[in-house]
């Protein structure tokens, strides 16, 4: 099991690196990959950012908050997410999600035994972080 860092940008997470393979017998690259961003329309102080996340089997990501709004989509695989307040759910290829801004994102985990792939849409200030650390 591995934790994907909070710290890292879209571009470059810093990871440990898992030590198993997946069912595919792969061992997956896990972290975020910035597949676009572009400018609010009529707003230039934010941005359009849609971003690819994996996660090997067992992987997570510490808790945490996104400056945004965010709305996934589970795009392969088994997603375990749960917002301060809600219950945890347990998602699979074809589901979504909501993150209001500043939500605090207690749980993000691939539960399962295969690669989980989600896209996350994100509505953002102009340069802001991917992910904050929620204080311990």
């Amino acid at each position: 099991m591995k934790t994907i860092s909070t710290d890292a940008d879209a571009n470059s997470a810093s990871l440990n690196r898992p030590s198993h393979e997946d069912a595919t017998g792969i061992a997956p690259t896990s972290g975020p990959v910035e597949l676009l961003r572009e400018p609010f329309p009529g707003d230039p102080t934010r941005e359009i950012v849609l971003l690819r996340a994996t996660f090997a089997p067992g992987d997570s990501t510490p808790p945490h908050q996104h400056p945004g709004t965010v709305v996934g989509y589970v795009l392969s695989g088994e997603y375990e997410f749960q917002l301060q307040g809600q219950p945890l759910q347990r998602l699979a290829a074809g589901d979504r999600f909501y993150e209001p801004p500043d939500g605090a994102h207690l749980v993000s985990r691939n539960p399962g035994e295969t690669t989980t792939q989600v896209l996350a849409f994100i509505v953002r200030e102009k340069g802001a972080r991917v992910m904050i650390p929620l204080p311990e």
